[in-house]
Formats: structure tokens, C-alpha cells, sequence
């Protein structure tokens, strides 16, 4: 039987079907690998940040309704309590210390309002006095232990000084804070009472005390504890004897800053399947 070669124009028809129908195909198996890796990543990016268990960073309990003035959070004849959802306050050895809670209010307590954004903050008060002199030590404390998994973060929080005025004398100026965030597992960026300042016009009123949103990075190599701290800062320098130091603070976050090796598979995957279908619409015109 004798064998009829088909047509050229055929064979090309054919090795073209073939071809396109390759591409196809395996530019349908690129799309699927990369929704697959999209999604995979995704789910580690979303694990990642389910992993920051801060607890109330807007300190929004006891609630105190819009308008209420501030309240101390320590009851009188104790040195510490836990009446903040997830966080505990500490008072200095001073008769008066205490952790003032509040949200929009009145000029009482000399208290601005909480941090854009935010609807609750908190005064750290470290000093006794009458008005006319302040005495300053290591003062009222805010801190929570919180479970990290291995990753990295991002710590925000916001402070502001002191406004109004007492017996005459304005609050303003410098003011700050010691903020501590230790753990075994921290591997780099950990803080031993680290000082941040805000500095504020004296007279200090809320619209001139503005709040001064701050950032630490850190690495968790090991899940674990991890403690962060608040302290109002006795550091004399920061204030003079007629101008109270205490400091608020509100806005607190952890927040997990994902790693870049995800995100540039998923660039890559994206840049690879872009050019392939150009490449594809080519070979088709």
C-alpha cells in the first residue's frame, strides 16, 4: 500500500495545533501553580498576623462613655491592678501615683484627648506634689505579657504630655517615656527602658500638645513570653520642679511585618504568567 505524504500547509497546521496546545497548557498549569502559591503565602501572611496576641491596644475597658473624665485605675490601698482588659497597672511608691484612664473629656486631670484614630488612652503619674513643687521618681507603670510566634514585628505606640494647668503654674514641655519589651526568644531589638519623648508648647493645651506616634522593630526567634512595658519617665532634664512629667499613651499595636521571600515568589510568579501570555497572544496573531 502506498503512503500519500499530506500537504505541507497540514504538517504546519498540525505542529502549530500542537504547539498553541502546548502553550496552553502549560500556561494553564502556570496559572494553577501560581494560584496555588498565592494562596499559600497568603495563608502565611494571615498566620503571621493571627500570631500578634496583643490584647486591647485601644485600652478600650472599662469604657468610660465620650465626655466622662479621667479615673484612676488603682484603687486606694493597693499597688497594682488588673481592672484594664489584658493590661496591668502598677503605681510607683508614691501616695498618688496611678494609671489615669480616659477618653474625650474635659480639661479635668490635665489629660488631652487619646490618639488620632484611637478612642481611649491612658495618663502614667509619677510625681506628688502641691502644685507649686513636683517630685519625680521611676512612676506608674503599664504592661502586658503576650504569647509571640517566631517572626518579626512591629511595635506602635503614641504618646503625649500633660495640658492645662494647677494652681497657676502650665503643664507643658518635654515629657517621656520608658518602654521596655523583653523575652528569651527575642533575638534582636529588644528594649531595656528605652526613653521616648514628646515635646509640647508650654502652656500645653490639646490643641498644642500633639500626640507623637513611635515605632520599634523587633525579631521573635523563638516563640515565647514576651513583656511590654510603659513607664512614665522621672528623667528631671525632660521637666523642671513646677511642671508635672506625666505622660500619656495610647494607640499600642504589634503588628507582623512579613517576610519578603513570599511576596517575591508571588512577583515572580506573576511576572512569569504576564509574559507568557504576551507571548502567547504573539504566536496566536
Amino acid at each position: 500500500m502506498k503512503l500519500i505524504a499530506a500537504p505541507a500547509s497540514a504538517r504546519h497546521s498540525r505542529a502549530s495545533y500542537c504547539r498553541i496546545f502546548h502553550m496552553q497548557r502549560y500556561a494553564s498549569l502556570l496559572h494553577s501553580s501560581l494560584l496555588v502559591v498565592s494562596v499559600l503565602t497568603a495563608s502565611l501572611l494571615l498566620g503571621g498576623k493571627a500570631q500578634a496576641q496583643l490584647v486591647n491596644g485601644d485600652l478600650s475597658s472599662p469604657g468610660l462613655p465620650p465626655g466622662v473624665t479621667a479615673e484612676g485605675l488603682i484603687p486606694s490601698g493597693q499597688n497594682s491592678s488588673t481592672s484594664l482588659t489584658g493590661w496591668t497597672v502598677t503605681r510607683s511608691d508614691l501616695a498618688d501615683s496611678n494609671v489615669y484612664y480616659y477618653t474625650s473629656n474635659s480639661d479635668a486631670f490635665f489629660l488631652p484627648n487619646p490618639p488620632p484614630g484611637f478612642n481611649f488612652a491612658v495618663q502614667l503619674d509619677s510625681s506628688t506634689g502641691d502644685g507649686s513643687e513636683e517630685r519625680f521618681t521611676h512612676g506608674a507603670t503599664l504592661s502586658q505579657a503576650l504569647f509571640l510566634a517566631p517572626g518579626t514585628y512591629q511595635l506602635t505606640f503614641s504618646i503625649s504630655t500633660e495640658v492645662g494647668s494647677n494652681n497657676g503654674v502650665d503643664k507643658g514641655g518635654t515629657s517621656g517615656v520608658l518602654v521596655s519589651l523583653t523575652g528569651t526568644g527575642i533575638t534582636s531589638g529588644s528594649l531595656t527602658s528605652a526613653e521616648f519623648t514628646t515635646t509640647s508648647t508650654v502652656p500645653a493645651t490639646r490643641a498644642t500638645a500633639p500626640w507623637t506616634q513611635e515605632t520599634a522593630d523587633f525579631t521573635v526567634g523563638t516563640g515565647g513570653t514576651v513583656t511590654l512595658a510603659f513607664q512614665d519617665d522621672p528623667n528631671l532634664s525632660l521637666g523642671n520642679n513646677l511642671r508635672s512629667s506625666n505622660i500619656s499613651v495610647g494607640g499600642i499595636s504589634i503588628t507582623p511585618i512579613p517576610e519578603p521571600a513570599p511576596l517575591t515568589l508571588i512577583g515572580v510568579g506573576v511576572v512569569s504568567l504576564v509574559g507568557f501570555q504576551n507571548l502567547l497572544k504573539r504566536r496566536r496573531a
